[in-house]
């Protein structure tokens, strides 16, 4: 079992997709959330999951796709910490640099 934190950024992240949601309809948001969360549950239990993230050419950024959505994370294999770093929709574009840095915002 793993620890998983959210980063301030993911967090963000996930505030603007609901919000961007709810102009329709907030039980769609609400909903929409849930399911994004629901992903701590998976790496909790397997940490490693989900695939290396093409982009960012290191083991240790991982990303879980829940379509359609990317939620990328940082975990060592050693370690016992995932760190989600940043939710995306899957059609933007990754930006890299800024999803590192969001590693040293961990809480």
């Amino acid at each position: 079992m793993a620890e998983v934190i959210w980063t301030p950024g993911a967090l963000e992240d996930i505030d603007a997709i609901a919000s961007y949601i709810a102009l329709d309809s907030s039980a769609r948001a609400k909903q929409q959330v849930m399911r994004i969360l629901s992903a701590e549950e998976l790496l909790v239990h397997y940490p490693g999951s989900g695939r290396m993230v093409p982009e960012m050419q290191s083991k240790v950024y991982r990303e879980v796709i829940l379509p359609p959505y990317r939620i990328i994370y940082h975990f060592a294999p050693k370690g016992s910490v995932a760190a989600i770093l940043a939710v995306i929709h899957s059609k933007r574009q990754l930006p890299t640099s800024g999803v590192r840095k969001r590693r040293g915002s961990e809480r």
